[in-house]
């Protein structure tokens, strides 16, 4: 991952479009975090619209997708939530928020979240992590001419991501 990170941040890459179902992609990608996700009695809620092909470049979405759900399941404590909601907002546009329970986490964390080798907290900086997946996410956000930001809601009881390509 930290060489896809050099190559997108310094080299771009190709355009590699492909007519793919976002909502398939999802449910599809959620499948492999579903077993560990229940084990932690995590809930998933999820707010899909009906399924449509669009054109994207599927492997960045892919990336992202998997660094988002990673963090999500890794770092929201047991009996905790994931919300996720997909917005289309033309033929090739999209919204993605992605919220999950925090721990841990301070407003003052937001500015670094990008970082690489970043992890906050020792509650966060365990677990196989080393701190990439959210700027590789970010990057390829970008790649896709689009953006990635983070906040925390609910006076900071959740981490939500914002993920919008245009």
């Amino acid at each position: 991952s930290l060489l896809t990170l050099s190559r997108l941040e310094h080299h771009g890459l190709e355009d590699r479009l492909e007519l793919i179902d976002p909502v398939e992609l999802i449910q599809r990608l959620w499948q492999g975090f579903d077993e560990r996700a229940t084990e932690k009695g995590i809930k998933l809620t999820c707010e899909l619209p009906p399924r449509k092909e669009i054109e994207i470049e599927a492997s960045l979405f892919h990336i992202i997708l998997n660094n988002l759900f990673t963090n999500a399941v890794d770092y929201t404590p047991e009996d905790g939530g994931i919300e996720l909601k997909l917005e289309f907002r033309g033929s090739t546009s999209f919204s993605l928020e992605m919220g999950n329970t925090n721990r841990g986490l301070k407003p003052s964390d937001l500015e670094h979240f990008f970082d690489r080798f970043w992890m906050g907290n020792q509650s966060r900086s365990s677990g196989g992590h080393f701190g990439l997946g959210l700027s590789l996410a970010k990057a390829c956000a970008e790649a896709m001419k689009g953006h990635l930001v983070v906040a925390l809601i609910e006076n900071g009881a959740r981490v939500q991501f914002r993920l919008e390509i245009d």
